[in-house]
């Protein structure tokens, strides 16, 4: 049996707040007449981030224990001293991640605290990630606005590299790849978001298991589930498909050449037909101008 993955929670993360503490301070810093930062804050609180709040019921200890059920590599999580918010050990490996909420990524970035924590863990040399709690949309509408006041910048000493704009973001996760410490926008709901970081943790430090994915000819099951979302066609048509071309892939050959075959495929006493064959021969793919021929010659309406 394989041993399972430790996993040390930052102590930091046992104040990670509640979707109620949360909306409490957003209401707080909405309620603030002027605020003496490069960055205006409440341009940040946006419909986006109000949303991903409202969606967020629990905090991420508790998020990371219920997304740990559909996980059985992990061993249960443990709060002690770490240079991460998440460490994850097997056997002499590592795995650091770091996690941040939209309003948090921005933050850090702006004030380097979030470059801090990268040139940590490069210099560590165990691979890791930073989990976004929000899509790459969310995250780009919760970009920061420099704020001005009678034509000036409210920041005096205010200049070109505390500006923010898509360019950059993109170059700076760039950076972020480059250095091995990719970022990884997730999902607003935090046991999505954990369900995908734990998903990479485990295949990275057990190997990868990609192979599973891998073509089967022979097996029959699977094969009889991808014709099975094509348009019309049952579990009884699948099958007599397989029984006639032997293989998906090479009963997609055999339609690229001869459609035909397709329409004289039989299930009991009834054939598959022209009007079915050619709701699944376009969805497989087969151009609109060949398509029309076949309709103009078995006289059926596209």
């Amino acid at each position: 049996m394989l041993d399972k993955i430790q996993i040390i929670v930052s102590n930091n993360e046992q104040n990670s707040k509640s979707i109620d503490d949360d909306i409490e301070d957003i209401k707080k810093l909405k309620e603030l007449d002027d605020i003496i930062c490069p960055i205006d804050i409440k341009q940040r609180i946006t419909e986006s981030l109000l949303k991903e709040y409202r969606e967020r019921r629990i905090g991420r200890p508790k998020a990371l224990e219920l997304a740990l059920g559909y996980h059985k590599e992990f061993a249960d999580p443990i709060f002690g001293n770490t240079k991460y918010d998440y460490e994850f050990r097997l056997g002499n490996s590592t795995f650091g991640v770091e996690v941040k909420e939209i309003l948090d990524f921005w933050m850090s970035l702006v004030t380097g605290h979030f470059g801090s924590q990268l040139v940590n863990h490069i210099d560590s040399g165990n691979p890791g990630l930073v989990g976004v709690f929000g899509s790459y949309p969310d995250v780009l509408d919760g970009m920061p606005k420099m704020t001005f006041v009678g034509g000036k910048f409210k920041f005096k000493k205010f200049d070109e590299s505390f500006t923010i704009n898509r360019d950059r973001m993109r170059g700076f996760i760039g950076r972020c790849w480059g250095s091995n410490v990719p970022i990884e926008f997730c999902s607003p709901n935090p046991i999505d978001s954990f369900n995908l970081i734990l998903g990479i943790v485990k295949h990275t430090l057990n190997g990868s298991t990609i192979h599973q994915f891998l073509p089967r000819p022979n097996n029959k099951i699977k094969q009889q589930a991808a014709l099975c979302a094509f348009t019309g066609i049952s579990e009884a048509w699948s099958t007599a498909m397989i029984q006639r071309f032997g293989s998906f892939l090479k009963m997609g050959n055999e339609l690229n050449i001869i459609p035909q075959e397709l329409a004289d495929v039989s299930s009991g006493k009834q054939k598959f037909g022209y009007k079915r064959s050619l709701k699944v021969l376009r969805e497989m793919g087969l151009s609109p101008k060949r398509l029309a021929e076949l309709a103009n010659e078995w006289g059926v309406k596209l």
